[in-house]
């Protein structure tokens, strides 16, 4: 496991808390590692106390979006985008709208580093999305 996450790069700095697994699960698969989900593995993480929940949505909602920009391709990248983007402004969603305008910020420094995943990762993950929508 070691190997394979050093191999993927590790953890992004650019994203720091909140979703960074997905972009590791990403890279992971985008390598040829295998990715399963365990249902009979259970971690339990009791989160600090002093944590900021709001804090950590924003980071979240931010993180989705850019992880799409930096290995989707350009229709889900923008799809994502103008989901935050609606609930920010039809929900008056005041988390989203700061989650909105932190991707935006971040772009810059994203963009440089897209990188989208081969087809068949990428039928993969809409395959996955599929079924967590249906």
């Amino acid at each position: 496991r070691r190997e394979a996450y050093l191999a993927a790069g590790g953890y992004s700095r650019l994203l720091r808390i909140g979703g960074e697994e997905e972009l590791l699960a990403c890279d992971l698969a985008g390598l040829g590692w295998p990715i399963s989900y365990q249902p009979d593995i259970v971690v339990h993480h009791w989160p600090s106390a002093a944590r900021d929940p709001r804090r950590r949505r924003i980071q979240e909602l931010r993180n989705h979006v850019l992880i799409g920009w930096l290995r989707r391709p350009l229709a889900p990248a923008l799809a994502a985008t103008g989901q935050l983007a609606t609930t920010a402004w039809r929900d008056r969603d005041p988390l989203a709208a700061r989650a909105l305008a932190e991707t935006l910020i971040s772009l810059p420094r994203v963009l440089p580093r897209r990188r989208p995943l081969a087809a068949p990762v990428e039928a993969d993950i809409q395959l996955l999305e599929h079924a967590h929508a249906g």
